[in-house]
Protein backbone atom coordinates (compact mmCIF):
# COMPACT_ATOMS: atom_id res chain seq x y z
CA UNK A 1 0.00 0.00 0.00
CA UNK A 2 1.63 3.32 -1.28
CA UNK A 3 0.12 6.55 0.13
CA UNK A 4 0.96 9.42 -2.02
CA UNK A 5 1.66 13.28 -1.22
CA UNK A 6 0.64 13.35 1.91
CA UNK A 7 0.40 16.64 3.35
CA UNK A 8 1.40 18.37 6.89
CA UNK A 9 -0.10 17.57 9.83
CA UNK A 10 -0.80 13.98 9.50
CA UNK A 11 0.52 12.74 13.13
CA UNK A 12 -0.91 9.37 13.02
CA UNK A 13 -1.06 6.21 11.23
CA UNK A 14 -3.22 3.45 12.10
CA UNK A 15 -2.75 -0.06 10.42
CA UNK A 16 -4.34 -3.24 10.51
CA UNK A 17 -3.44 -6.83 9.31
CA UNK A 18 -1.28 -6.31 6.69
CA UNK A 19 -0.17 -9.93 6.03
CA UNK A 20 1.19 -11.67 3.31
CA UNK A 21 3.74 -14.34 2.03
CA UNK A 22 5.70 -12.83 -0.23
CA UNK A 23 8.30 -10.22 0.38
CA UNK A 24 6.01 -7.58 -1.89
CA UNK A 25 2.92 -8.51 -0.37
CA UNK A 26 3.47 -6.46 2.68
CA UNK A 27 4.46 -3.27 2.23
CA UNK A 28 3.46 0.43 4.00
CA UNK A 29 4.73 3.65 2.22
CA UNK A 30 3.61 6.66 3.12
CA UNK A 31 4.88 9.58 0.62
CA UNK A 32 5.35 13.09 2.10
CA UNK A 33 4.13 15.94 -0.25
CA UNK A 34 6.97 17.93 -1.80
CA UNK A 35 5.83 21.26 -0.26
CA UNK A 36 4.74 19.28 3.46
CA UNK A 37 6.88 21.06 6.56
CA UNK A 38 8.05 17.83 7.39
CA UNK A 39 10.04 17.13 4.41
CA UNK A 40 12.54 20.37 5.75
CA UNK A 41 12.03 19.47 9.57
CA UNK A 42 14.06 18.50 11.65
CA UNK A 43 12.44 17.10 14.90
CA UNK A 44 9.36 15.72 13.61
CA UNK A 45 7.15 12.97 14.71
CA UNK A 46 3.95 10.65 13.90
CA UNK A 47 2.74 7.55 15.83
CA UNK A 48 2.34 4.37 13.81
CA UNK A 49 -0.45 2.43 15.27
CA UNK A 50 0.22 -1.44 14.30
CA UNK A 51 -1.96 -4.46 14.89
CA UNK A 52 -1.38 -8.07 13.81
CA UNK A 53 1.04 -6.67 10.48
CA UNK A 54 3.81 -8.65 8.79
CA UNK A 55 3.86 -12.29 8.03
CA UNK A 56 6.84 -13.87 9.88
CA UNK A 57 10.49 -12.37 10.29
CA UNK A 58 11.61 -13.73 7.08
CA UNK A 59 8.31 -11.55 5.46
CA UNK A 60 7.45 -8.53 7.65
CA UNK A 61 5.70 -5.84 7.02
CA UNK A 62 8.08 -3.29 5.11
CA UNK A 63 7.18 0.21 6.32
CA UNK A 64 8.99 3.26 4.42
CA UNK A 65 8.38 6.52 6.24
CA UNK A 66 10.49 9.58 5.15
CA UNK A 67 11.68 12.73 6.65
CA UNK A 68 10.31 11.65 10.46
CA UNK A 69 13.40 11.97 12.75
CA UNK A 70 10.98 10.40 15.94
CA UNK A 71 8.75 7.32 14.96
CA UNK A 72 6.38 6.17 17.96
CA UNK A 73 5.39 2.90 17.17
CA UNK A 74 2.21 1.52 19.21
CA UNK A 75 2.14 -2.09 18.61
CA UNK A 76 -1.11 -4.91 19.32
CA UNK A 77 -1.27 -8.31 18.14
CA UNK A 78 1.54 -10.17 16.46
CA UNK A 79 3.53 -8.07 14.76
CA UNK A 80 6.75 -8.13 12.25
CA UNK A 81 8.01 -4.77 10.61
CA UNK A 82 11.07 -3.90 8.60
CA UNK A 83 12.07 -0.11 9.57
CA UNK A 84 15.26 -0.41 6.45
CA UNK A 85 13.07 2.18 4.40
CA UNK A 86 11.98 4.72 7.66
CA UNK A 87 14.99 6.59 5.96
CA UNK A 88 15.13 9.59 8.77
CA UNK A 89 14.18 8.04 11.81
CA UNK A 90 16.85 8.56 14.63
CA UNK A 91 14.54 8.20 17.61
CA UNK A 92 12.28 4.95 17.93
CA UNK A 93 9.68 4.22 20.60
CA UNK A 94 8.17 0.91 21.24
CA UNK A 95 4.60 1.01 23.24
CA UNK A 96 1.72 -1.08 23.69
CA UNK A 97 0.77 -4.98 24.99
CA UNK A 98 1.07 -6.62 21.90
CA UNK A 99 4.46 -8.23 20.68
CA UNK A 100 6.71 -6.78 17.57
CA UNK A 101 9.62 -8.20 15.62
CA UNK A 102 11.51 -5.56 14.00
CA UNK A 103 13.96 -7.43 11.82
CA UNK A 104 15.30 -4.16 10.43
CA UNK A 105 16.04 -0.13 10.47
CA UNK A 106 17.74 2.72 8.86
CA UNK A 107 21.02 3.50 9.26
CA UNK A 108 20.13 7.13 11.08
CA UNK A 109 18.50 4.90 14.19
CA UNK A 110 20.30 7.04 17.36
CA UNK A 111 17.94 5.85 20.10
CA UNK A 112 15.84 2.83 20.63
CA UNK A 113 13.46 3.13 23.63
CA UNK A 114 11.02 0.19 24.15
CA UNK A 115 10.55 0.93 28.02
CA UNK A 116 6.62 1.45 27.80
CA UNK A 117 6.21 -1.43 25.60
CA UNK A 118 4.25 -4.69 28.04
CA UNK A 119 4.77 -7.27 25.48
CA UNK A 120 7.82 -8.77 23.89
CA UNK A 121 10.06 -6.81 21.50
CA UNK A 122 12.48 -8.35 19.42
CA UNK A 123 14.59 -5.76 17.82
CA UNK A 124 17.98 -5.87 15.39
CA UNK A 125 19.11 -3.11 15.56
CA UNK A 126 22.73 -3.60 13.46
CA UNK A 127 21.09 -1.99 10.64
CA UNK A 128 22.44 1.82 11.91
CA UNK A 129 25.54 3.25 10.86
CA UNK A 130 25.42 6.12 13.17
CA UNK A 131 25.88 5.44 17.35
CA UNK A 132 23.51 4.54 19.21
CA UNK A 133 23.83 5.62 23.04
CA UNK A 134 20.75 4.67 24.57
CA UNK A 135 18.30 1.36 24.62
CA UNK A 136 15.54 0.27 26.60
CA UNK A 137 13.56 -2.43 26.68
CA UNK A 138 9.87 -3.10 28.29
CA UNK A 139 8.60 -5.38 30.44
CA UNK A 140 8.23 -8.24 28.39
CA UNK A 141 11.01 -10.88 27.38
CA UNK A 142 13.11 -9.06 24.60
CA UNK A 143 15.40 -9.86 22.55
CA UNK A 144 18.23 -7.25 21.00
CA UNK A 145 20.65 -7.69 18.32
CA UNK A 146 23.83 -5.42 18.41
CA UNK A 147 26.78 -4.72 16.55
CA UNK A 148 29.39 -3.13 18.63
CA UNK A 149 30.41 -1.57 15.33
CA UNK A 150 27.54 0.66 15.90
CA UNK A 151 27.13 1.34 19.50
CA UNK A 152 28.86 3.82 21.82
CA UNK A 153 31.54 1.89 23.93
CA UNK A 154 29.87 2.98 26.90
CA UNK A 155 26.12 3.10 25.68
CA UNK A 156 23.48 2.49 28.24
CA UNK A 157 21.26 -0.46 27.08
CA UNK A 158 18.50 -1.37 29.99
CA UNK A 159 16.78 -5.02 29.16
CA UNK A 160 13.53 -3.87 31.76
CA UNK A 161 11.52 -6.36 33.30
CA UNK A 162 11.59 -9.86 31.96
CA UNK A 163 13.97 -12.33 30.82
CA UNK A 164 15.94 -10.73 28.07
CA UNK A 165 18.83 -11.55 25.83
CA UNK A 166 20.79 -9.43 23.79
CA UNK A 167 23.21 -10.62 21.13
CA UNK A 168 26.32 -8.80 20.00
CA UNK A 169 28.40 -8.92 17.18
CA UNK A 170 32.15 -8.02 16.54
CA UNK A 171 33.81 -7.60 13.68
CA UNK A 172 36.59 -5.06 14.75
CA UNK A 173 40.01 -6.88 16.14
CA UNK A 174 40.94 -5.63 19.90
CA UNK A 175 37.51 -4.00 20.50
CA UNK A 176 36.81 -2.71 24.26
CA UNK A 177 33.34 -2.41 25.37
CA UNK A 178 32.16 -1.12 28.84
CA UNK A 179 28.32 -0.70 28.41
CA UNK A 180 26.22 0.43 31.26
CA UNK A 181 23.84 -2.77 30.95
CA UNK A 182 21.14 -4.14 33.20
CA UNK A 183 18.24 -6.21 33.00
CA UNK A 184 19.49 -8.81 30.68
CA UNK A 185 20.17 -12.54 31.68
CA UNK A 186 21.84 -14.12 28.17
CA UNK A 187 24.74 -12.33 26.38
CA UNK A 188 24.90 -14.65 22.57
CA UNK A 189 28.34 -14.20 20.68
CA UNK A 190 26.53 -13.61 17.43
CA UNK A 191 27.37 -16.53 14.37
CA UNK A 192 28.73 -13.53 12.32
CA UNK A 193 31.14 -12.59 14.64
CA UNK A 194 34.81 -12.20 13.74
CA UNK A 195 36.92 -10.04 15.54
CA UNK A 196 38.53 -10.50 19.29
CA UNK A 197 36.87 -8.40 21.75
CA UNK A 198 36.99 -7.78 25.44
CA UNK A 199 33.44 -7.58 27.22
CA UNK A 200 33.92 -4.92 30.70
CA UNK A 201 31.08 -6.00 33.02
CA UNK A 202 32.11 -3.30 35.79
CA UNK A 203 28.79 -1.28 34.81
CA UNK A 204 26.96 -4.04 33.83
CA UNK A 205 24.26 -6.29 36.38
CA UNK A 206 22.33 -9.62 36.10
CA UNK A 207 24.20 -11.69 33.43
CA UNK A 208 23.91 -15.07 34.28
CA UNK A 209 24.24 -16.65 30.98
CA UNK A 210 26.59 -16.49 28.37
CA UNK A 211 25.88 -18.34 24.94
CA UNK A 212 28.52 -19.32 21.62
CA UNK A 213 28.09 -21.11 18.14
CA UNK A 214 29.74 -23.13 15.62
CA UNK A 215 30.55 -19.97 13.62
CA UNK A 216 31.43 -17.24 15.69
CA UNK A 217 35.65 -17.04 14.94
CA UNK A 218 36.37 -14.11 17.49
CA UNK A 219 37.79 -15.43 20.93
CA UNK A 220 35.66 -12.83 23.32
CA UNK A 221 36.75 -12.06 26.65
CA UNK A 222 34.59 -11.03 29.66
CA UNK A 223 36.24 -9.09 32.52
CA UNK A 224 35.06 -7.99 35.62
CA UNK A 225 31.81 -9.94 36.07
CA UNK A 226 31.10 -9.72 39.22
CA UNK A 227 30.39 -12.46 42.02
CA UNK A 228 27.93 -14.22 40.88
CA UNK A 229 27.72 -17.78 39.16
CA UNK A 230 27.47 -18.37 35.67
CA UNK A 231 26.23 -20.83 32.85
CA UNK A 232 28.13 -20.79 29.26
CA UNK A 233 26.92 -22.81 26.20
CA UNK A 234 28.27 -23.83 23.40
CA UNK A 235 26.36 -25.26 20.45
CA UNK A 236 27.90 -27.36 17.70
CA UNK A 237 31.49 -27.71 16.16
CA UNK A 238 32.91 -24.27 17.80
CA UNK A 239 35.67 -22.95 16.39
CA UNK A 240 39.19 -23.12 17.62
CA UNK A 241 39.67 -19.19 17.29
CA UNK A 242 36.32 -18.79 19.02
CA UNK A 243 37.92 -18.84 22.96
CA UNK A 244 35.53 -17.80 25.68
CA UNK A 245 36.88 -17.05 28.79
CA UNK A 246 35.29 -15.28 31.96
CA UNK A 247 36.95 -13.66 35.42
CA UNK A 248 33.54 -13.68 37.60
CA UNK A 249 34.41 -15.61 40.60
CA UNK A 250 31.01 -17.69 41.34
CA UNK A 251 30.31 -21.23 40.17
CA UNK A 252 30.45 -22.28 36.65
CA UNK A 253 28.03 -24.24 34.39
CA UNK A 254 29.99 -25.13 31.10
CA UNK A 255 27.01 -26.66 28.52
CA UNK A 256 28.50 -28.28 25.37
CA UNK A 257 25.57 -29.16 22.64
CA UNK A 258 25.66 -30.69 19.53
CA UNK A 259 23.09 -29.14 16.16
CA UNK A 260 23.08 -32.68 15.36
CA UNK A 261 23.10 -36.07 16.99
CA UNK A 262 23.44 -38.10 13.40
CA UNK A 263 27.34 -38.27 13.89
CA UNK A 264 29.85 -37.22 16.15
CA UNK A 265 30.59 -32.97 16.85
CA UNK A 266 33.82 -31.97 18.07
CA UNK A 267 33.90 -28.33 19.45
CA UNK A 268 37.38 -26.54 19.30
CA UNK A 269 36.42 -23.37 21.07
CA UNK A 270 38.41 -23.42 24.54
CA UNK A 271 37.25 -21.88 27.78
CA UNK A 272 38.94 -20.43 30.76
CA UNK A 273 37.37 -19.58 34.03
CA UNK A 274 40.50 -18.79 35.79
CA UNK A 275 38.93 -16.57 38.77
CA UNK A 276 35.33 -18.93 39.58
CA UNK A 277 36.76 -20.12 43.28
CA UNK A 278 32.69 -21.91 43.42
CA UNK A 279 31.89 -25.67 41.31
CA UNK A 280 32.55 -25.81 37.87
CA UNK A 281 30.26 -28.72 36.36
CA UNK A 282 30.55 -29.59 32.96
CA UNK A 283 27.36 -31.07 31.08
CA UNK A 284 28.41 -32.96 27.53
CA UNK A 285 25.43 -33.10 25.31
CA UNK A 286 24.76 -36.45 23.22
CA UNK A 287 26.67 -36.69 20.15
CA UNK A 288 29.36 -34.61 21.51
CA UNK A 289 33.10 -35.17 22.03
CA UNK A 290 35.29 -32.87 23.98
CA UNK A 291 38.46 -33.71 22.41
CA UNK A 292 39.03 -30.51 20.58
CA UNK A 293 38.54 -28.14 23.67
CA UNK A 294 40.77 -27.22 26.83
CA UNK A 295 38.60 -26.16 29.74
CA UNK A 296 40.50 -24.45 32.67
CA UNK A 297 39.02 -23.73 36.00
CA UNK A 298 42.06 -23.04 38.28
CA UNK A 299 40.47 -21.50 41.48
CA UNK A 300 37.48 -24.67 40.84
CA UNK A 301 36.82 -26.35 44.68
CA UNK A 302 34.87 -28.93 42.71
CA UNK A 303 34.19 -30.59 39.10
CA UNK A 304 31.07 -32.12 38.21
CA UNK A 305 30.94 -33.96 34.90
CA UNK A 306 27.51 -34.96 33.20
CA UNK A 307 27.76 -36.75 29.92
CA UNK A 308 24.31 -37.62 27.55
CA UNK A 309 24.67 -41.01 25.94
CA UNK A 310 23.70 -41.02 22.07
CA UNK A 311 24.31 -44.10 20.05
CA UNK A 312 24.56 -44.17 16.50
CA UNK A 313 21.57 -45.17 14.03
CA UNK A 314 22.53 -48.88 14.32
CA UNK A 315 22.93 -48.63 17.87
CA UNK A 316 26.23 -50.25 17.98
CA UNK A 317 28.45 -47.01 18.86
CA UNK A 318 28.66 -44.61 21.39
CA UNK A 319 28.57 -40.94 19.69
CA UNK A 320 29.45 -38.85 22.93
CA UNK A 321 33.13 -39.12 24.49
CA UNK A 322 34.87 -36.87 27.11
CA UNK A 323 38.05 -36.83 25.99
CA UNK A 324 39.69 -33.78 26.52
CA UNK A 325 42.18 -31.99 28.93
CA UNK A 326 40.55 -30.33 31.89
CA UNK A 327 42.03 -28.43 34.74
CA UNK A 328 41.17 -27.80 37.95
CA UNK A 329 43.78 -28.06 40.44
CA UNK A 330 42.16 -26.96 43.43
CA UNK A 331 39.05 -29.38 43.01
CA UNK A 332 38.40 -31.21 46.62
CA UNK A 333 35.83 -33.40 44.89
CA UNK A 334 35.35 -35.10 41.17
CA UNK A 335 31.79 -36.52 40.17
CA UNK A 336 31.36 -38.43 37.00
CA UNK A 337 27.74 -39.46 36.04
CA UNK A 338 28.61 -40.94 33.05
CA UNK A 339 26.03 -42.19 29.65
CA UNK A 340 28.50 -41.74 27.46
CA UNK A 341 32.25 -42.85 26.75
CA UNK A 342 35.21 -41.75 29.01
CA UNK A 343 38.14 -43.67 27.28
CA UNK A 344 41.41 -41.60 26.15
CA UNK A 345 40.17 -38.57 27.97
CA UNK A 346 41.84 -37.29 31.29
CA UNK A 347 42.34 -34.80 33.93
CA UNK A 348 45.04 -32.59 34.04
CA UNK A 349 46.39 -31.11 38.05
CA UNK A 350 43.36 -32.80 39.91
CA UNK A 351 44.51 -31.90 43.06
CA UNK A 352 42.65 -33.96 45.94
CA UNK A 353 42.48 -32.78 49.61
CA UNK A 354 41.77 -34.90 52.60
CA UNK A 355 41.72 -34.59 56.46
CA UNK A 356 42.44 -37.09 58.90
Amino acid sequence: MTLSDVQSGVSTYNVNGMVGKSAGATTFKALLDGQASEVTGLTDSVTFNSNGNGFSATFPMATSLASIETLNLNVTGSNFISLTAASDVKTLNVTGAGTVNITAVDTKLTKFNASAATGGVTADLTGTTATLTQIAMGAGSDKLTLSTADMSATATITGGAGTNEVTLTNATASNVVEYSMSGFQTINIASDNTGDFTFSGTNTTDVTAIKTVATNSGTTTFVNMGSGAITVTGTGVTSDTGDISSDHTGNTTLTLTAVTTTSTQTPSADYSFASSTGSLTLNIGGAISTNGTDIVATKATSLTINSTSKLNAAGTSELTAFNSPISVPEATSVTVNSGGTTYGGFFRDICFHYSS
